[in-house]
């Protein structure tokens, strides 16, 4: 599996654990709604952009995530 579906199915994961919508999810990480139907059309995305939704990621925990909703 190579890095980009490992950051694709990092996401999706993230997604169906804080029961939260895709649109959500790019506002909150990226400020871009159309964030992950991007990713999941195959949008190649940096390093930096990965490291930055990861970032996001690690600091707003899934479960906390699903606990707020």
């Amino acid at each position: 599996m190579n890095t980009e579906q490992q950051f694709r199915d990092s996401i999706e994961r993230y997604l169906t654990t804080a029961k939260m919508k895709p649109t959500a999810f790019g506002v909150a990480a990226m400020k871009d709604p159309n964030f992950v139907f991007a990713v999941r059309d195959g949008r190649a995305c940096s390093i930096k952009t990965m490291d930055r939704v990861l970032a996001w990621m690690d600091a707003n925990p899934a479960e906390e995530q699903r606990a707020a909703s």
